[in-house]
């Protein structure tokens, strides 16, 4: 499964818990909608990344 479809899958999932009617699925909500939109961004680091860079912007090591 490529990246953009991961994280299409996870906010569907969120969009199914958040409509449920158990409690229990809001939080499984949140971590869906939490994984969907950082997978986004992950794919969008990736397509900035420079050809050739072993997407750079993903992997690199950053020192905090």
């Amino acid at each position: 499964m490529s990246l953009p479809d991961n994280a299409i899958a996870s906010i569907q999932i969120c969009i199914e818990d958040y409509q449920s009617t158990d409690p229990r699925r809001a939080l499984s909500s949140v971590r869906n909608l939490y994984a969907g939109t950082l997978i986004l961004a992950k794919e969008k680091l990736r397509r900035l990344s420079p050809e050739g860079s072993n997407e750079v912007l993903i992997k690199k090591q950053l020192k905090i």
